[in-house]
């Protein structure tokens, strides 16, 4: 748990005063609940597993999922409850899988979270569509997050036709990139929104060709604050859609944009920078090999001119899509999606690694049972291994309704070796001629456009979770108590210290350490107090000196490795003076 005041972070403070002992201890606790904003802690990974989500027997779905404070995540989707239309989901999960909270979001009509951003360390900011807030047929939908899922501002914009935001991306400290598109019932338009820190809107713009339509899946924010926008438009001459990729600047201005095909019906999902001003894109396309759609990877230049790209699988009894791709530190690609190893069921969640520079493929893994299993979103660490969320029929709630799907591999994919739903798969591609054409879209503004303010708030609610596979202890244990956690480290009484139990970091003991907090600020800072503890409590009877203070720091240990303690306020890991053994 992050606690204290300037300089300080996931630590308990105890003060001194001269005074009695009794009123020194009542002091520590009120300062021991102090909470401080500061950078999460470098990803940790301790636990691989594959696990089901379920509110109240409904269809349920995850859209997206981020890192959240201390190596936990928070996976936003969508939610249906008898008697109830769609509401926004969102849900804190520790490191073995568990939910820490789960909140619904919505109004008598439908509502969907389909994409999400981490704001600063326990706040997060929410994209989707709401049918009970606005106006029209639906409105786009905004709105922020604080600790455990409170609301902190919430709007809508839209107008008479219906507009949705699939993607928000922090674009700097002006605020963020909403994307998304605005659909009449004829035709639609790529929608970009570019709003501040408060949900007030900057600037509005539609790309796209009058009597066609483009919908916007995917952006990502460039170097040079403007973004790379990706999905499909009906424009061609073969009347089938073709995968669409539009460059503008920070001011919306286009800069380049571009059509690719290969036999049309092609879409681009999701794009993904390089880290040397390309961009990596994933989504599917039709072959003349196949009459199924496959999935497709391509790299492509900052012009938008095309370095390589495979499409998959070859084998023409088969097909596949990505939904989500991300570019790994090491420069290879982890894309994924769904794959059909047959042409019609079962469908099964898949993720591939490829060399990002060339598109070799590194390896590949399936992960399914009897019905339909798919991505749509993931997060991978420094170190390679991820967690994806998407959707599932297989493992639970009942037959034909999907279910939030969480998946959390090692760096080559794997959960467990008896895991019996994840196998690996061996399917080769090819890179049949790609036509890239110019594209004649025009930049407009959405006539009658209007923000609204959103009066919500969350609703607590139970997810049924059951675990599907469970893989070893792999890694050190993630923080303990950090600030997504119900159970900060704090002072129950005069004495007692008390903090989250092992299970949720992964952890099988803990060691506790103490320090003065006059040597927080010069490097290393606390010593061994208590090592080996069984139990999330222990007790400290001593009293710091008058005019002194002392810290408190909890760490995770299994048979991985030892754990993280946080962070400092410059976003470093903490190290102390004297470890425990």
């Amino acid at each position: 748990m992050t606690v204290g005041g300037d300089g300080f972070s996931d630590q308990a403070l105890v003060g001194s005063r001269e005074s009695g002992r009794g009123s020194t201890r009542a002091a520590a606790l009120a300062v021991a609940l102090l909470v401080s904003l500061f950078a999460p802690s470098s990803p940790s990974r301790a636990q691989t597993w594959v696990e089901g989500l379920d509110l109240a027997g409904g269809d349920d779905s995850g859209t997206a999922i981020v890192m959240s404070v201390g190596a936990r995540w928070i996976v936003a989707g969508m939610g249906s409850r008898v008697g109830r239309g769609d509401d926004g989901l969102l849900a804190s999960i520790d490191a073995r899988g568990r939910i820490t909270w789960a909140m619904a979001y919505g109004g008598p009509s439908a509502e969907w979270i389909l994409g999400m951003a981490r704001v600063s360390p326990g706040r997060y900011i929410m994209a989707g569509s709401a049918a009970s807030f606005g106006s029209g047929l639906g409105d786009a939908w905004i709105f922020e997050t604080g600790a455990q899922g409170t609301v902190v501002w919430a709007r809508a914009y839209g107008g008479d036709d219906e507009e949705w935001a699939e993607v928000v991306r922090t674009a700097n400290s002006d605020g963020f990139f909403v994307g998304g598109h605005s659909d009449n019932q004829f035709h639609a338009d790529f929608l970009v929104l570019r709003i501040d820190r408060k949900g007030d809107l900057l600037w509005q713009a539609v790309y796209g060709i009058p009597g066609q339509s483009e919908h916007l899946l995917d952006l990502a924010v460039t170097p040079d604050g403007g973004a790379i926008l990706v999905g499909d438009t009906s424009y061609g001459e073969d009347s089938t859609n073709h995968a669409l990729a539009v460059k503008i600047d920070a001011g919306g201005a286009i800069e380049w944009q571009r059509t690719y095909r290969i036999e049309g019906d092609d879409v681009f999902r999701a794009v993904a920078l390089t880290g040397d001003g390309e961009y990596v894109m994933a989504g599917q396309t039709r072959t003349s090999h196949s009459a199924l759609p496959r999935a497709w990877l391509l790299r492509l230049d900052a012009a938008g001119q095309i370095v390589w790209h495979q499409e998959y699988p070859l084998n023409s009894t088969r097909r596949g899509g990505f939904y989500d791709v991300t570019v790994l530190a090491a420069g290879n690609l982890v894309a994924a999606g769904v794959f059909y190893p047959i042409a019609s069921q079962p469908a099964e969640a898949w993720v591939i690694s490829a060399d990002a520079a060339s598109g070799m493929l590194l390896w590949q893994r399936s992960y399914g049972d009897f019905d339909l299993d798919r991505v749509e979103d993931s997060y991978c660490d420094e170190e390679g291994g991820c967690i994806f969320t998407g959707l599932s029929r297989s493992f639970v709630g009942l037959p034909y309704d999907n279910d939030v799907f969480l998946l959390r591999t090692d760096d080559v994919g794997a959960v467990s070796p008896d895991c019996s739903i994840a196998s690996d798969t061996a399917e080769t591609g090819e890179s049949e001629p790609v036509t890239v054409e110019p594209y004649p879209g025009i930049r407009g503004m959405l006539e009658g456009l209007v923000v609204r303010e959103v009066e919500m708030t969350g609703e607590p609610v139970i997810l049924q979770r059951e675990e599907i596979c469970f893989g070893n202890t792999l890694y050190a244990p993630t923080e303990v108590s950090p600030r997504e956690s119900l159970t900060p480290v704090r002072f129950v009484d005069l004495e007692t210290l008390q903090w989250e139990e092992a299970t949720a970091s992964a952890a099988n003991t803990f060691d506790l350490y103490r320090g003065d907090v006059d040597d927080l600020g010069a490097g290393p800072a606390g010593r061994c107090l208590l090592a080996g503890l069984t139990d999330p409590t222990a007790s400290d009877p001593e009293i710091p000196a008058a005019g002194t203070a002392w810290f408190y720091e909890v760490g995770g240990r299994n048979g991985a490795g030892v754990g993280m303690l946080g962070v400092a306020s410059n976003g470093d890991a903490r190290e102390v003076q004297a470890p425990c053994n």
